[in-house]
């Protein structure tokens, strides 16, 4: 197993953080400069289960190993648009904001959290990642009806998901309630991936893979309350396959 441990001997998990260009800088206040961002919830998440965050910051693909060895699990957080390039798709009108720079990192931190079989949660965008680099591919914009999943802003729509993985089912049941913040969605489904929940209207909410070491979900558990198992128990997940569950 990598990482160094730590925190008391809770297992260290990195998040990887957000890229904004100069101007997504400006408009927030920030001045105009490229800034590596990051949404405290994850760390908040993960530390209230059992496990110490660590911050990553996108950078060149030669830092990914290094990354790794601090490491014993990720979290792939939400964000911006993947390029469709990366599933060999040219870009819809319907595409918004895209960092490739931010896609070509995070596709090689995956490929090598893999390869060394360390779990990995993917969260919205993270789910998204996970099944592109598995050779899928992505919805680059959902029509607003029959579910509305996405606003356009930070105010999250919400609609219940149907669970058909017996292990999420046990945690959830067979339906329940989330949050949702996207406008892409999983349309061909990665390699070895396998389908854990289904929105109403078909959306992929949540896949399994790699052998039991992946789960991706498509909500924001990161931004529900602990008393909601949805929101708690991806980070659950994650902290039991660090145990070895």
């Amino acid at each position: 197993m990598s990482g160094f441990g730590g925190g008391g001997g809770l297992p260290l998990v990195g998040v990887v953080g957000y890229l904004l260009s100069p101007e997504d800088a400006d408009r927030r206040g920030f001045g105009r400069r490229d800034l590596s961002a990051f949404a405290l919830n994850y760390f908040d998440k993960a530390r209230r289960n059992g496990m110490l965050p660590l911050a990553l910051t996108p950078g060149p693909e030669a830092d990914v190993p290094r990354y790794l060895d601090l490491v014993e699990g990720l979290i792939l957080t939400g964000g911006s648009d993947v390029d469709p390039c990366f599933y060999g798709e040219e870009r819809e009108p319907g595409i918004r904001q895209v960092v490739t720079d931010r896609d070509g990192f995070e596709l090689a931190l995956l490929g090598e959290a893999l390869r060394r079989g360390m779990p990995v949660l993917g969260v919205c965008r993270g789910h998204q990642v996970l099944n592109v680099f598995l050779g899928g591919s992505l919805h680059q914009d959902l029509p607003v009806e029959p579910i509305l999943h996405g606003t356009g802003t930070l105010v999250a729509a919400y609609h219940d998901i149907d669970v058909s993985d017996p292990g999420l089912r046990r945690a959830l049941g067979s339906r329940t309630h989330v949050n949702s913040l996207h406008h892409q969605a999983i349309s061909r489904l990665g390699g070895g991936l396998e389908v854990a929940a289904l929105a109403p209207d078909g959306v992929i909410e949540a896949v399994l893979g790699a052998g039991g070491g992946v789960l991706g979900v498509q909500w924001h558990p990161e931004q529900m309350p602990a008393t909601d198992a949805a929101g708690e128990y991806p980070f659950q997940w994650l902290r039991g396959r660090l145990r070895g569950d």
